[in-house]
């Protein structure tokens, strides 16, 4: 109203409702409505029609950055094909009340009907052009000119654009291709897998080698106390850690299972028939994959972190190492040597002699339960379980150290040696890998009439059991990735039967048809 009325000059003057007798009779008595405002109507109908002949002359092919060619091209299959024709007669008669009515082939635009329009014998969908169907696997070769990922060219692609299920199809004609391939990027971490809860001290035991300071050392952690031992090596034969193994076993008894990574001092057949006359299992992780075996490896960081203290404060190692085995654990409440031996150890602080004496830690199995399951619940936060691979399956595998091309070459799957760990044969050598680091190789796109067809899945349900790949946490508990068994025999990764009658989506997810009431 106050914009109306600026067309006048006007006093305004304030007056209260009781002193303005006319307004407020007539108000009271107003008259009656009348059926219809013939002017007001006719100024409507007057308005509308001028709005659409402003929006009849637009033309939003004028405001397409395409050639003529283009443009003709795409009305020419436009015209050939039975799914837009039918949509655009729709569009121009009026959809259905509700979508049951719609015919099932443009039942996919039933959501976006307000926003598709008709012109010049191209549809739009708002400024987004429709492509045919024989035309988008021309655009999807387009869209990834620059080989960038399949996220990129959806973003690309999605304000000029559009057609059913665009997204999809510009993730598998990415996955698809063996540049993108062949030059990818790390896949994403799996989640967590851990070794069994220990219910004693010294049942498992994890070791590997490592070099500080010009020297090789062995490490041995018990997993129940995060107790460790250090060995000077003079060489790396399998005979001197084998020796170095028997003097550890004699000090603190035999362990149940050994844990090591595929070092030639383990896999051999001296360690082997080591670990049969001492009747220990023996179970390795997959080669280059030092997170299989991360209580050795968080031990060693330990380690080395203490040794280099100390030289730098140019003081005596082993007491750096007597403090730390007698430093409480944050969580559990006592120390390793606690957890190992039941009680303190002397050191340079002064201390009563009630507290050296021998005394048993209980509730040690339920407190490592407990910091398991935190570290597990943070890792699997950013983790996702990758679908298994099927024997005879062509992978690709990730670029091995020293190798500057970054290329992921291509081979087979042969077998799977354990949990998350597989045999696969690449350009003629065998090798033993993690899942992470072989993906499928992607096989020649199928295209039918234009049209680019999904690729095939390969399933596989990968359950948190023993071994696999594991994250490390702050406090050094770790999962681990099983190799090889020496006791056990291997696992053949065998393909799903398709009598199993599942779908599975891209990333390895099992996808439920829906449950509808039936009425």
């Amino acid at each position: 109203m106050l914009l109306t009325l600026q067309n006048y000059c006007l006093n305004v003057v304030y007056k209260p409702g009781p002193e303005m007798y006319i307004s407020d009779t007539l108000s009271r008595a107003a008259t009656p409505p009348q059926s219809t405002d013939t002017q007001y109507r006719r100024e409507m109908v007057c308005s509308l029609q001028q709005e659409q002949y402003d929006t009849a002359t637009i033309q939003q092919t004028d405001y397409l950055n395409v050639t003529s060619q283009r443009l003709a091209q795409i009305r020419q299959h436009t015209e050939k094909d039975e799914c837009l024709q039918m949509l655009k007669t729709v569009v121009l008669e009026g959809w259905p009340d509700c979508r049951e009515e719609t015919p099932i082939v443009i039942r996919g635009y039933w959501a976006i009907r307000d926003e598709i329009s008709v012109q010049d014998g191209v549809l739009f969908r708002s400024q987004r052009v429709i492509i045919p169907k024989t035309l988008r696997s021309e655009m999807l070769r387009r869209i990834h000119y620059s080989n960038i990922g399949g996220e990129a060219c959806y973003r690309q692609a999605r304000d000029t654009l559009f057609w059913p299920n665009m997204q999809g199809e510009i993730k598998d004609f990415v996955h698809q291709c063996s540049v993108c391939n062949e030059y990818a990027h790390e896949q994403h971490k799996e989640t967590m897998m851990s070794h069994p809860l220990p219910t004693r001290p010294w049942q498992i035991v994890s070791m590997d080698l490592f070099n500080h300071a010009g020297k090789d050392f062995l490490l041995a952690v018990d997993h129940y106390s995060d107790f460790w031992e250090v060995d000077l090596l003079p060489d790396l034969s399998a005979e001197t850690t084998i020796l170095r193994c028997k003097a550890q076993f004699a000090r603190h008894g035999i362990p149940d299972r050994v844990i090591s990574d595929c070092g030639c001092q383990f896999a051999c057949g001296a360690f082997r028939a080591f670990a049969k006359e001492w009747c220990f299992e023996h179970v390795t992780s997959s080669p280059r994959h030092p997170k299989a075996n991360g209580k050795a490896e968080s031990a060693v960081k330990i380690v080395k972190s203490l040794c280099k203290r100390a030289a730098f404060a140019g003081e005596d190692p082993w007491k750096a190492i007597l403090h730390w085995r007698n430093t409480p654990t944050e969580g559990l409440h006592c120390s390793p040597a606690q957890r190992l031996m039941s009680r303190r150890l002397r050191t340079h602080l002064p201390v009563a002699d009630q507290l050296l004496m021998p005394r048993v830690i209980t509730e040690i199995p339920e407190k490592l339960c407990v910091k398991r399951q935190i570290a597990k619940l943070n890792y699997d936060r950013s983790a996702r379980d990758l679908p298994e691979l099927n024997v005879g399956q062509p992978i690709r595998m990730k670029p091995l150290p020293g190798d500057r091309t970054g290329r992921w070459r291509k081979g087979v799957c042969l077998q799977q040696a354990g949990p998350r760990s597989y045999v696969v044969n690449v350009e003629g050598t065998t090798y033993c890998h993690n899942r992470v680091d072989l993906r499928p190789a992607e096989k020649v796109p199928s295209l039918s009439s234009g049209h680019l067809e999904r690729s095939p899945e390969y399933p596989g349900d990968t359950h948190a059991t023993e071994g696999g790949s594991a994250g490390e946490d702050s406090s050094g508990e770790t999962g681990t990735n099983h190799g090889e068994a020496p006791h056990s025999s291997q696992t053949i990764c065998t393909p799903h039967r398709e009598e199993q009658g599942q779908t599975y989506s891209r990333s390895g997810r099992l996808i439920k048809p829906r449950d509808r009431l039936n009425l």
